[in-house]
């Protein structure tokens, strides 16, 4: 499970290849479009932004592709 809340938003999709460019280069995936009728009922995009987030993690949140270069590096 992963719970990401950062500066900017970011597709599933966006995720997976900034994780494979940053960390697993190797990583195989696919993507698939969605069935015809899926988004019918379903909101193509969730935008979220706290107004809390800074203050509950004492500090400012980092955009993952930041994060991911940081962890890459370790």
């Amino acid at each position: 499970t992963i719970n990401f809340s950062g500066p900017e938003h970011v597709s599933r999709q966006r995720m997976t290849e900034l994780f494979s460019e940053h960390v697993n280069k190797k990583l195989k995936y696919l993507t698939i479009d969605a069935p015809q009728g899926f988004w019918n009922a379903r909101p193509k995009v969730i935008a979220m932004t706290s107004n809390i987030f800074a203050d509950l993690l004492e500090k400012q949140p980092m955009a993952i592709e930041q994060k991911l270069k940081n962890w890459s590096s370790k």
